[in-house]
């Protein structure tokens, strides 16, 4: 998560800075303004996110093609199922890191277009524009998940073939969650730094002592709370997949004892 968080803010970095011939700062702001921003600007960069979220869907569907294909298979030689989890753990980083780049560039379009036409008169950056920012994004990413989770329950409750439609859901599901996150960060941080900004002689200090103290205070109610519900759903979610897969395998084996006893009778006859 890591190595995906700093390659895709850096990949959006580097396109900003081709969009618009300005290099953002540190903080992925462009303080002060050294470019006359207009539609076009935001168009490009929606575009490039766009892009960003259909590649994500074709990796999520090579990587899932890649460990059906390893399940398919069965157990092979030690080597090849070394290689085979190398692939995989690369391609899900690979992965990671362009849903990242395309939350990135969902983040940073909505910014600029209220740059471009101010809600209510708030200015983006304000701290009342960075909440209200994150309380839209948040909404809009409750309907468009809400939208696809019923999509896909449909997908599912027909017996057509919905491998790609769900794997691409999925990774659509992923990269507007990670949007949420951002956005939320984004208010966050501006929080901190006017927070920092009252101490005059140690600023730095105080949003990094700031930063741990939130830190402790968040740590255990996310052990407890958040990281044991994730691994409860996991665990959930392998034990039904291992019973789909042995469901599907014992209708599989029926259906060939059944053709193997009617194709006997049937020489018998």
């Amino acid at each position: 998560d890591i190595l995906s968080l700093a390659a895709s803010f850096l990949t959006v970095q580097v396109i900003r800075f081709a969009i618009t011939g300005q290099l953002p700062n540190a903080e992925g702001l462009e303080e002060p303004v050294k470019f006359d921003l207009t539609l076009w600007h935001v168009s490009v960069l929606a575009g490039v996110g766009f892009g960003f979220c259909i590649a994500c869907m074709l990796i999520a569907r090579g990587r899932s093609m890649m460990a059906g294909g390893a399940q398919g298979q069965g157990h092979g030689n030690k080597e090849e199922e070394e290689e085979e989890g190398v692939s995989v753990r690369i391609l899900e980083v690979l992965m990671s890191t362009v849903a990242m780049c395309f939350a990135w560039c969902a983040l940073i379009c909505v910014r600029w277009a209220w740059e471009l036409h101010p809600f209510l008169g708030i200015k983006v950056l304000s701290i009342i524009g960075r909440i209200m920012l994150a309380l839209i994004l948040s909404l809009l990413t409750f309907l468009v998940v809400y939208v696809l989770d019923s999509i896909h329950d449909r997908l599912r409750a027909s017996e057509a073939d919905t491998k790609t439609s769900e794997h691409a859901i999925s990774a659509i599901i992923g990269a507007v969650s990670v949007l949420v996150g951002f956005s939320w960060e984004h208010s966050f941080d501006g929080a901190v730094t006017a927070v920092a900004d009252l101490n005059q002689e140690y600023p730095q200090c105080t949003k990094f002592v700031l930063g741990i103290c939130v830190f402790g205070f968040l740590l255990r109610p996310w052990r407890r709370y958040i990281l044991m519900r994730s691994l409860q759903l996991e665990s959930l979610k392998t034990e039904r997949e291992k019973s789909v897969n042995k469901m599907v395998k014992d209708q599989q084996e029926s259906t060939h004892r059944t053709e193997a006893s009617t194709s006997s009778l049937l020489q018998k006859e």
